[in-house]
C-alpha cells in the first residue's frame, strides 16, 4: 500500500529545504520500481533527526527504519533509513531539477534561488564533505567534499579550491588560506547544520590559528 505523502512539500523553497535538498543531492537515492508504481527515495544517516526531519517536511507515514552495520565493524554505527515510496509528482520533479538517479549524472537544481545555494551546498557539505586533520598527514588540516565533477566544478565557482581525481571519485580540496572564507560562506547563526562537523572545522581553526 503505497504511503501518504505531500508531494508538494518542496515547491516553495527555504533555507531547511534548500539545505535536505543538498543533502539529498549528495547521499540520497532516487528509483523507479519496474512496475512503476511512482519513484521512491532513500535517506540514510547515522543521525536519526536527518530522515525525521525529511519525514515531518514531507508529512510522511512511511517508518524510519533502524539498521544495524555492526557487523562491519565497531566504528560502523547503525543507519537510520526513510524511504518513503509512490512519489508520481515529487519523483519526476527531482529528476528534471537535476537529480538523476545515478550519482556522477547529477546537476546543480535548476531553481536555486541565489540566496538559498550556501543552504544546498553546505547539505553536500554535511553528507559528504570532511574537515579534520589529514589522513594521510596528522599535521596537515583537511577541509574537502567528495562528489563528481558536474557538482564539484559548481561548488568550485563558489568555493575556491583544486579538484583532485580519487579513484571514480573526484575531492574538491580547500587550501588552507581559503579554510576561513568556506567556513564563511557554509555557516551563519542559525542555520541547520550537522554540528560535529561544525566543530571540527572550529578546531581547525584553533590548530591553525585563523579566525571564523
Amino acid at each position: 500500500m503505497t504511503k501518504a505523502i505531500d508531494e508538494h512539500a518542496f515547491d516553495i523553497l527555504d533555507a531547511q529545504k534548500a539545505w535536505m535538498l543538498g543533502m539529498l543531492w549528495a547521499d540520497g537515492s532516487l528509483s523507479l520500481p519496474q512496475r512503476n508504481t511512482g519513484h521512491y527515495i532513500i535517506v540514510a544517516s547515522i543521525d536519526q533527526w536527518i530522515p525525521q526531519m525529511f519525514k515531518t517536511i514531507l508529512k510522511s507515514d512511511a517508518c524510519i527504519v533502524e539498521v544495524s552495520r555492526s557487523h562491519l565493524g565497531p566504528k560502523w554505527h547503525n543507519l537510520f533509513r526513510f524511504q518513503p515510496g509512490g512519489l508520481h509528482y515529487l519523483g519526476p520533479k527531482l529528476e528534471r531539477l537535476g537529480m538523476a538517479k545515478l550519482k556522477p549524472e547529477r546537476i546543480p537544481p535548476t531553481i536555486l534561488p541565489d540566496e538559498l545555494i550556501r543552504d544546498f551546498i553546505r547539505g553536500i557539505f554535511d553528507a559528504d564533505g570532511y574537515a579534520g586533520m589529514s589522513k594521510h598527514k596528522s599535521t596537515h588540516p583537511e577541509v574537502s567534499i567528495a562528489g563528481y565533477m558536474p557538482m564539484l566544478e559548481w561548488i568550485q565557482l563558489r568555493l575556491p579550491g583544486k579538484i583532485h581525481r580519487l579513484g571514480n571519485i573526484f575531492r574538491l580540496c580547500c587550501a588552507v588560506k581559503h579554510m576561513p572564507d568556506w567556513y564563511d560562506y557554509l555557516y551563519y547563526p542559525e542555520c541547520i547544520c550537522i554540528e560535529r562537523k561544525r566543530s571540527e572545522f572550529v578546531k581547525i581553526r584553533e590548530r591553525c590559528s585563523f579566525q571564523v
